[in-house]
């Protein structure tokens, strides 16, 4: 998979080639898998492509502005890759998402599932233990 977006030119590469934005590759020709029951971690330093590979791989790119993203992204190696389909295997927390630190890991996912989930309390309790 390889994920092009389009960036602003200097002031000094105005000039030169009179364009006001350039390609630049966030994504080189990324690829992999996840066994069933596996645990993956994506590690890299600031500004490496994690947030946007991620982003791709659930499907929550916006391609516009001429960024362009090419291969595919399969789950089990013939469904091709929907919004919808990522939510029924895998869940995604965004980076900028609020979670309160003084929430034990336990009281996080409840938080969270409570709010996804259509269920009592009692239900979601019974459910967790």
């Amino acid at each position: 998979m390889s994920y092009v977006v389009q960036v602003e030119c200097s002031k000094e590469e105005k000039q030169l080639s009179g364009r006001k934005t350039k390609p630049f590759q966030v994504l080189k020709e990324c690829s992999g898998f996840a066994l069933p029951g596996q645990t993956l971690y994506i590690m890299g330093a600031s500004g490496a492509g994690k947030t946007s590979l991620m982003n791709a791989l659930s499907d929550r790119l916006a391609l516009n502005n001429g960024s362009t993203l090419h291969g595919k992204i399969l789950i089990n190696d013939h469904d091709p890759l929907t919004q919808k389909l990522f939510g029924s295997y895998a869940s995604y927390v965004m980076q900028d998402d609020a979670l309160f630190e003084f929430f034990t890991v336990r009281e996080a996912l409840t938080f969270a599932a409570r709010l996804r989930l259509k269920v009592s309390e009692e239900e979601q309790d019974r459910r967790i233990d």
